[in-house]
């Protein structure tokens, strides 16, 4: 019953933390909820409060996700036991897990395309999708492993930022003799 009523503290700060629109930190997570601070870890590390706790800054959080959400869903996201798990739920990055979630729909999109029978052009269009997928797994990997800055290119006289292309990317990614062949050169 104990870890009942902690999941039910934590679901209630959370909803409270949302509503008002308030950062907090660990600490007062860990609190609020009484839990130890190996359960924190444990349920971060593993992903599984990620969909409703995104880290701001330096052990700074911000609630998501709560104020829909009934107890009995909550907990049922929370459980450690589930069979389902959301795309992108151990990823600590917001971009990182949207960039996961639109080279899913992609590939399956380039899929869709290249079995549909009736296109006779159909095979242009599925590199293109194939391509975009790939190019958004790659940067969602370089978010999660170098940061959010490190898919953009330096700002253009305008000031505006553009991301890397897929053969940056891949260059970011694989050592240079990982990649030999795959990136043809610019001469």
């Amino acid at each position: 019953m104990a870890g009942r009523q902690s999941q039910q503290k934590f679901f209630n700060f959370l909803q409270h933390a949302e509503h008002s629109g308030k950062s907090f930190s660990r600490e007062e997570l860990i609190v609020a909820s009484g839990w130890k601070v190996s359960t924190f870890e444990t349920y971060y590390n593993k992903g599984q409060i990620t969909q409703f706790v995104i880290e701001t800054g330096d052990g700074i959080f911000r609630a998501i996700n709560t104020l829909d959400l009934t107890f009995v869903e909550f907990q049922k996201r929370l459980s450690q036991s589930k069979h389902f798990q959301e795309l992108g739920h151990k990823c600590k990055s917001q971009l990182s897990k949207a960039l996961l979630k639109k080279s899913r729909d992609n590939m399956m999109l380039a899929l869709e395309l290249y079995n549909r029978p009736s296109l006779e052009n159909k095979l242009d269009g599925f590199v293109l999708l194939f391509c975009t997928a790939w190019e958004q797994l790659s940067k969602a990997r370089l978010i999660e492993r170098d940061g959010e800055d490190s898919i953009f290119e330096p700002a253009n006289r305008k000031g505006i930022r553009q991301t890397i292309s897929l053969r940056a990317c891949l260059a970011r990614l694989y050592a240079d003799k990982d990649c030999s062949g795959l990136i043809p050169s610019d001469t």
